[in-house]
């Protein structure tokens, strides 16, 4: 009887310790493949924010760029640009070089 009862804590200590090594295998392959797919959202989450940003870059160079445009088709800007380099006082009052006033005649717009 005592033999029997030895073999029987034999076996459901090989039962339970088989089943902790199974369980703990599923469970870690749960989790490699949870953060797996996890990963491949998050990284295809990024690429389309991504590809938003390079739109949106891309649209405000080319609406600059059509305002620049614009601006250089007005008649009179070839005349503001040349009196506005003209005034050789007009980049020295900036420490960077930059001009730091605008040329004369023309007044900033008060809302």
């Amino acid at each position: 009887m005592l033999q029997r009862r030895i073999t029987i804590n034999k076996w459901l200590g090989t039962i339970l310790a088989l089943s902790l090594v199974v369980l703990s295998a599923g469970g870690v392959w749960f989790y490699r493949h949870q953060e797996q797919t996890t990963r491949q959202e998050a990284e295809g989450l990024l690429a389309a924010i991504a590809r938003l940003k390079a739109d949106q870059i891309a649209n405000w160079r080319q609406e600059r760029r059509a305002d620049a445009a614009q601006l250089m088709e007005h008649p009179l800007m070839p005349q503001l640009v040349a009196q506005f380099l003209a005034q050789p006082n007009c980049r020295s009052r900036s420490s960077n070089g930059f001009a730091a006033s605008r040329p004369t005649g023309i007044t900033p717009i008060s809302f």
